[in-house]
């Protein structure tokens, strides 16, 4: 393994980064030269840093490792926020549903689902303005029920203030006699 981390092969990086999208994206299939995918799979990814085809070409040089180390290290982060946190979220198996509101947990849910959807459909290339208008739909949805709220709260705050005035009529009028 010292070998694998010290001075890889080229074949040895190829398989681990294909392994890594492969825990992304199972349906990917890397077509065509590593050379041409490596960088075009990171630019979808959006990989802050541009890969270089010229460094896949020379993967165990000195100053080439580290960077490509790094792709690899960027890659299983990734990977373990989307096996920790974004599939079980999309999922609805973890989180919001010891939040207590049950119509809030639905909402939060669906938006969650379909935004895991909208990405997993980015990542495969596919551009639907219809994930858009399921996006303005939830949207709308959340701010109608916001605003349902909003009218309940203010007129349970009418509703108490009224009583607080008749309960502070009331008590001076029983003060008099």
């Amino acid at each position: 393994h010292e070998k694998l981390l010290k001075d890889p092969s080229t074949r040895e990086f190829y398989d681990v980064f294909r392994f890594l999208i492969a825990q992304l994206d199972p349906q990917l299939e890397v077509e065509g030269r590593m050379e041409d995918e490596v960088p075009a799979i990171m630019r979808r990814l959006k990989y802050p840093v541009e890969v270089n085809r010229s460094k896949l070409q020379a993967i165990s040089g000195p100053n080439t490792w580290p960077q490509l180390l790094a792709v690899l290290d960027w890659l299983a982060v990734l990977v373990r926020i989307n096996d920790d946190l974004i599939e079980p979220l999309a999922a609805c198996q973890l989180g919001l549903a010891d939040m207590g509101d049950d119509e809030r947990d639905v909402s939060e849910h669906r938006l969650l689902r379909s935004l895991h959807e909208n990405y997993l459909g980015f990542l495969s290339g596919k551009d639907d303005s219809g994930d858009e208008e399921r996006l303005r739909q939830i949207y709308t949805e959340r701010i109608d029920a916001l605003r349902a709220e909003i009218e309940r709260l203010e007129k349970q705050h009418e509703d108490n203030e009224q009583r607080r005035r008749t309960s502070t009529t009331s008590t001076r009028g029983s003060l008099i006699f």
